[in-house]
């Protein structure tokens, strides 16, 4: 006669098949005969066919148990251990799980659970470090956005990325950081007037300035590395046409284009108030918090008319170089080889090569003939 199993045993297995675990390890390490294992896990894909579709219920307590069997995996202990003990363990996990199904999990009533943890959380070192941790990340989902996520949406990509997170944690340190989707203040009057003043072509195809740090051109390019795209941000004064400031990542976005700014600033230090910045009408240049980090320096910003890659073509130029005589020349094996080979043909690009544009000469070199004539006239 077959043996029989608990329907409770059946279903945990089922779930830990359906998160990866191995059928084989299972069945194995249960003595669950390989026919009888693979017989439940076709009923169970029968009945998902039908019932999952039809009734929420149902994928709602898969969910739940899911979420059980992850927490009975992840502590070190049982339902049959002390309070105290179970406390501990939970306390460990409680910024990834919901408060109901901790307390489900582990037979531990709610009240004994906001006691023991809430109250305490903010002095308890490790979810200190914890919390520590998470800022950075969310800071960092936030400004990729353009500022337009909130704690929903932000856990969502942590997950992706494999952290398990709350919703309340989330919105309780981004308020601690201040940050606030615009979404919320969308109909406020500072916001509107950023985000949707008229964006106008201040630089109108002029493409000479009379000194360094008067106008900066900036945009994006993309390349791929073996099945990863890649983008380069970079920002040129259009002086003495030298890249100013780059940066590499696999996101074109609003972050990426701050960075890269705000390394331009430091490494030049211009007179912000004297700087105009020129670049298409992208999504990061046109973000709200972009123009309003130029509009804090006091930077004026002037954009290509929309479709019109000759309103920009001092970079576009410079980008046709950089992957006519380095990108398309070269297979890369690693991430780390491209970085140093696209910082190498910087180097050279702007201490070396010359410029038919300039006389012929490398951009630091003629901001070197700029500052010493400078200095004469002092």
């Amino acid at each position: 006669m077959a043996e029989k199993f608990e329907k409770s045993l059946k279903e945990e297995l089922i779930i830990k098949y359906l998160n990866g675990e191995s059928a084989s390890k299972l069945f194995t390490k249960h003595k669950i005969p390989k026919s009888t294992f693979y017989h439940w896990i076709n009923q169970y894909r029968n009945l998902s066919d039908v019932d999952l579709e039809k009734r929420s219920k149902n994928s709602q307590q898969k969910k739940k148990l899911e979420n059980i069997i992850k927490i009975l995996q992840a502590v070190d202990c049982t339902v049959h251990s002390s309070t105290q003990v179970k406390l501990a363990e939970m306390e460990k996990l409680h910024e990834a799980f919901s408060v109901h199904a901790l307390c489900e999990a582990l037979k531990v009533p709610r009240g004994t659970y906001y006691n023991h943890i809430l109250r305490n959380k903010k002095s308890n070192k490790s979810q200190l470090k914890r919390r520590e941790m998470l800022k950075p990340l969310i800071n960092q989902i936030f400004e990729e956005s353009n500022q337009i996520y909130g704690a929903k949406k932000i856990r969502a990509v942590l997950i992706d990325q494999g952290h398990q997170v709350s919703p309340g944690l989330i919105t309780e340190l981004m308020i601690e950081m201040g940050l606030e989707s615009i979404s919320k203040n969308a109909k406020r009057e500072h916001l509107k007037q950023i985000r949707f003043e008229k964006k106008h072509n201040l630089l109108n195809n002029n493409f000479v300035a009379d000194a360094p740090n008067q106008i900066w051109c900036s945009d994006f390019t993309s390349f791929r590395l073996k099945d990863k795209k890649l983008h380069l941000c970079a920002i040129i004064d259009l002086y003495s046409r030298k890249v100013v400031a780059f940066n590499i990542s696999t996101n074109a976005t609003t972050n990426l284009l701050t960075r890269t700014f705000k390394k331009a600033i430091s490494e030049r230090n211009p007179d912000c108030s004297k700087l105009m910045f020129h670049s298409d009408q992208g999504a990061p240049f046109t973000s709200y918090a972009f123009r309003g980090l130029l509009k804090s320096l006091e930077v004026s910003q002037s954009f290509s008319n929309p479709g019109n890659p000759y309103n920009n073509s001092v970079i576009e130029a410079f980008f046709s170089h950089f992957k006519r005589e380095m990108v398309y020349r070269r297979i890369f094996k690693s991430e780390k080889e491209l970085q140093q080979s696209v910082s190498d043909y910087i180097l050279f690009f702007n201490e070396k090569r010359p410029h038919k544009s300039i006389g012929y000469k490398a951009p630091s070199k003629l901001e070197e003939i700029y500052h010493k004539n400078l200095k004469k006239l002092d």
